[in-house]
């Protein structure tokens, strides 16, 4: 069975260390894709996982989210009052998502 393919939209500490499962277990997730905002966190994230074409490094995640689904999950680690936007446009285009806690800070 191949890995399950993996967007990982916020590449800071928290989507940083759910890279690292990739790497532990290449065999059962493959990371595919990045979008941040700050290359340097982009850069650190690619050499980590070595498995990110650069036609799937965004700096914004609206640019992931244009493009027709190309992983199998996504992973959004964004700051926590910009959860919710990301996870309804990856949701309406049939993405499984993984979302750091909490879904929205706000009723």
């Amino acid at each position: 069975m191949a890995p399950l393919t993996c967007l990982i939209v916020g590449a800071g500490n928290r989507g940083s260390k759910y890279s690292v499962y990739a790497t532990l277990f290449p065999g059962e997730m493959k990371v595919i894709g990045v979008a941040d905002p700050i290359q340097a966190r982009q850069k650190k994230l690619c050499e980590r996982v070595r498995t990110i074409e650069k036609h799937n490094i965004f700096a914004d995640w609206h640019e992931a989210a244009e493009r027709e689904k190309f992983a199998d999950f996504v992973i959004i680690t964004t700051p926590d009052q910009q959860h919710r936007e990301p996870a309804v446009a990856f949701a309406r285009q049939g993405y499984d998502i993984l979302l750091e806690k909490p879904m929205a800070v706000s009723v």
